[in-house]
């Protein structure tokens, strides 16, 4: 949503740097592991939510690399379009999550129990991390 904001008032860079180096960086790896989770629940996952998540964002990326490099076919509308598909592809597969009452229990038993779980109990600053790829991106660019 933040990258979605940042497009709509025309700063495609940062937003762009948000989806490729904040909390959407590994969105394909994610999305591997989300379908290994939810394959006996939803089997075609892979094909259906998961390909419209990684679409989504491909489509609204490159409407906002088109919209930067000035072709006049691509308009912000596209780019709002693109931006609301992919925010909706993410909420549905956070939605089939939720739903799924085995998930939370299955990832702690994969990732080593309850011990395990009370040594990762610190919280990531996912709007810190955000800021220091935008950062990041900034100095590249440069």
């Amino acid at each position: 949503r933040r990258a979605q904001t940042l497009a709509s008032v025309g700063e495609y860079a940062d937003a762009r740097a948000m989806l490729r180096k904040g909390a959407l960086e590994k969105t394909r790896t994610d999305l591997r592991q989300v379908a290994s989770y939810l394959r006996v629940q939803r089997p075609t996952f892979d094909q259906f939510e998961g390909l419209a998540v990684t679409g989504g964002l491909d489509a609204f990326d490159n409407a906002m690399r088109a919209v930067q490099q000035g072709v006049t076919e691509v308009t912000q509308r596209d780019v709002d379009v693109n931006a609301r598909a992919a925010v909706s592809a993410l909420e549905e597969v956070c939605y089939l999550l939720g739903k799924d009452t085995t998930y939370e229990k299955m990832k702690q038993r994969l990732e080593g129990g309850e011990e395990k779980s009370l040594e990762n109990a610190a919280r990531r600053d996912f709007l810190a991390e955000e800021r220091q790829a935008l950062a990041d991106a900034r100095i590249g660019a440069e």
